[in-house]
């Protein structure tokens, strides 16, 4: 999704497009009036599809001219807690494989989070510098850890936007877990890939991550909108999160996982894909503001929803 702000992508476009209808901002100003409260909008994405790219690219053209708005970005990928306290959520859920890893619900610092989001709602009043925290994927022979606090980003109020990405905003659990179980019927075919991982695992465990997914309302609370970037298939995150990793490698030295390691990492979030996307699919966001984009495997656009 290589681009520059003079020729953004179809994709890019579209995003601008509608996060400038959601400002409703005046660009006749050179300065364009700065709220009380910045939009916050989530996207979301599976691994490898290009959120992190496309959230900087629309944050460095509505910061440039002719736009000129105050915007800003973080990840959840940047929530999950340090390398010591992922060990022991892994050792004290031992018998659940969908948390040896980071990456699932249960691995996010959610109050880091409200604490990070809170302070940028405040942010246009207070004035106030926020420090945004910072994760390292490839410490750890590719597990991850926060970086020291002195490395993390800062981020200098006011904002008109506040851009959160990550993987899984916008899935509340479903109502019934145990019909996906027991259904012969994908309820979306680019959902297919996902179901055999969700029932390769016990109920026990799916539920495990299902109770920790609520805790993520405290985070999407402050969200005004969510864009939702989907796959034709989700066969397609194998391809593109190893061509992720294999980038990384090239540029820090080899440092990683091996192709194997990013199999298994994507394996790990299957089962909450075929668990909540169905119901996402269905009812969208029940935020304010919601928007799908529908990607096929060269990440071009296939298909527009939403509001």
């Amino acid at each position: 999704m290589s681009t520059t702000t003079a020729n953004p992508t179809p994709l890019v476009s579209l995003v601008i497009k509608q996060v400038i209808s959601w400002l409703g901002a005046d660009f006749s100003q050179q300065s364009p009036t700065v709220p009380l409260t910045p939009l916050v909008v989530g996207l979301t994405g599976p691994q490898g599809i290009g959120k992190t790219t496309l959230v900087r690219l629309v944050v460095q053209t509505l910061t440039s001219s002719p736009y000129n708005l105050k915007a800003t970005h973080f990840s959840l990928d940047d929530l999950y807690y340090p390398h010591a306290t992922l060990k022991d959520i892994a050792k004290s859920n031992a018998d659940n494989p969908l948390l040896q890893w980071r990456g699932n619900p249960g691995t996010h610092d959610i109050a880091l989070g409200e604490q990070v989001l809170e302070a940028f709602k405040r942010g246009n009043q207070t004035k106030k510098d926020i420090l945004i925290p910072v994760y390292d994927k490839s410490l750890n022979h590719g597990r991850g850890d926060r970086v020291d606090q002195a490395h993390w980003n800062k981020a200098q109020p006011p904002f008109h936007l506040i851009i959160l990405e990550g993987w899984c905003l916008g899935f509340t659990p479903p109502t019934d877990i145990s019909s996906l179980y027991n259904t012969d019927t994908v309820p979306d075919a680019s959902l297919t890939p996902a179901f055999p991982h969700l029932c390769s695992h016990s109920m026990k465990h799916i539920q495990a991550l299902l109770e920790h997914l609520t805790h993520q309302h405290r985070l999407t609370k402050y969200m005004n909108a969510l864009i939702h970037i989907h796959p034709s298939s989700l066969s397609h995150v194998y391809t593109w999160r190893l061509e992720q990793e294999h980038t990384m490698k090239a540029l820090n030295g080899g440092h990683g996982m091996s192709d194997q390691e990013v199999k298994e990492f994507v394996d790990m979030f299957m089962p909450l894909y075929a668990a909540c996307l169905p119901g996402l699919f269905e009812r969208g966001w029940q935020g304010e503001h919601y928007l799908r984009v529908t990607l096929d495997e060269r990440r071009e656009i296939l298909d527009v929803k939403g509001s």
